[in-house]
């Protein structure tokens, strides 16, 4: 029991010493994205949908808080919850997908704000609960992004991992 107790505490103590990549087996530090350029801006609310039987149409609020560089297009992710918190599987996106990735190509200048576009949602019913996240931006081409960003970037494209994304909820009343 001794010798258990004091391998545990051993490996405890040589664990804490090791960087978490490796410790939990994740990705390299230099592939993190540890500040995202571009948010859900939080002064106007975030976003604007309208629901219309099994569709849903949404636009989001965006913030570009990189002061060099603007942004041109990105992915934002997108999934609903029904009233019971359980996953609803949209009719367009195959069985087994409950997330939806909407591409859109849209200017957001640095520091400021903008619509999205409209993400449009076909067959859902019973939403009670929208989740979104922005898992890929990328830089207008000849920017500079600020040193705070540039660490992710890869040919002007920035690629949050999965783990990473920063899931924003809305609720429908």
């Amino acid at each position: 029991m001794k010798k258990t107790l004091a391998f545990l505490v051993a490996f405890v103590l040589l664990l804490g010493c090791l960087p978490v990549s490796t410790a939990l087996g994740a990705i390299s530090n230099s592939s993190r994205v540890r500040k995202s350029a571009l948010v859900f801006e939080q002064a106007k609310g975030y976003a604007k949908w309208q629901k219309s039987g099994n569709k849903i149409k949404i636009t989001f609020n965006l913030e570009n808080l990189d002061p060099n560089a603007d942004i041109d297009a990105f992915d934002i992710v997108i999934y609903c919850k029904n009233v019971y918190e359980e996953i609803i599987y949209p009719d367009d996106c195959g069985i087994d997908t409950y997330q939806i990735t909407y591409t859109l190509e849209k200017t957001v200048h640095s520091g400021k704000t903008a619509y999205s576009g409209y993400c449009v949602i076909d067959g859902l019913s019973g939403v009670k609960y929208i989740y979104a996240a922005i898992a890929k931006y990328h830089y207008t081409p000849g920017s500079t992004p600020s040193p705070l960003y540039r660490e992710a970037s890869s040919n002007n494209t920035v690629t949050i991992p999965a783990y990473f994304l920063d899931w924003h909820q809305w609720m429908y009343k």
